[in-house]
């Protein structure tokens, strides 16, 4: 599908606050919609799979859980991923960024997931076989994100998307400590997670995010700006009213320590 290590698709222009709430006003922005109707096509197309029973807003098409239509172009639009880039997706689930980076980036992808062969509930919805049949460019680790098991300092990039706030405190800082162990010189980490919502099991604010991340060895790199939305209210979906997500980009504040 791509030539290894060539990209098929330019780097994106960042945001200039990757570090901020995420939410349905974003979009309004051609970066995003553009990428959205990306993965609905990867979806569809490559992956063949099926739409999301939860929110979908197009119940026809395949589309992924409304609220990662904006955390997934987050994640390709602030992560400046290139070609050859080794890039580890932690409770990667079925989602499409794996494939979008191996297929359109050319990046050596690790995909980390305790279940990596159910289709049901948020488990590999996207893909129609097997993650290792369907995406043989990437490695697929069946492990605890907070025990992974892979090398230290190997990752140029560490994804963390939408998974933290179906986990508890204690395993959020252990796998902000994993994140950091993983991650080489010079590299990032990407995190977006609910900060709304009683589904949560994670039910800690932003700052108490930072505080884990900076714990564990890592600090906010890039512009901030954490302020709740003001955009038109009319794009949110109406029956969730201002339900809201942050993102945030981390990098190692020293080296390893191991502890």
């Amino acid at each position: 599908m791509f030539e290894q290590g060539v990209a098929t698709t330019k780097p994106w222009n960042a945001d200039a606050f990757p570090n901020r709430f995420l939410h349905a006003d974003d979009w309004a922005d051609p970066r995003y919609t553009a990428l959205r109707a990306e993965f609905d096509a990867l979806y569809r197309d490559e992956l063949c799979g099926r739409p999301h029973p939860s929110h979908a807003r197009k119940p026809d098409a395949i589309v992924t859980h409304w609220s990662r239509e904006w955390e997934y172009p987050w994640t390709i639009i602030n992560g400046g991923f290139m070609p050859g880039m080794r890039v580890a997706d932690l409770g990667c689930g079925g989602s499409p960024v794996i494939p979008y980076l191996a297929w359109r980036v050319g990046c050596q992808c690790t995909g980390v997931d305790l279940n990596l062969t159910s289709t049901e509930g948020h488990t590999l919805r996207g893909f129609d076989g097997p993650p290792e049949t369907r995406v043989p460019e990437a490695a697929w680790v069946i492990a605890s994100m907070a025990e992974t098991g892979l090398p230290t300092g190997c990752f140029d990039r560490v994804l963390c998307i939408s998974v933290l706030e179906h986990v508890g405190e204690v395993v959020a800082g252990a796998t902000f400590r994993e994140m950091r162990r993983l991650l080489a010189p010079g590299g990032r980490v990407l995190i977006t997670t609910d900060v709304d919502g009683a589904h949560r099991t994670l039910n800690i604010d932003y700052r108490r995010l930072i505080e884990l991340a900076v714990d564990a060895g890592l600090v906010l790199c890039g512009a901030q700006h954490f302020s709740a939305p003001t955009g038109d209210a009319t794009l949110r979906p109406s029956h969730l009213g201002t339900y809201e997500v942050v993102g945030m980009m981390l990098e190692a504040t020293s080296e390893f320590s191991g502890s």
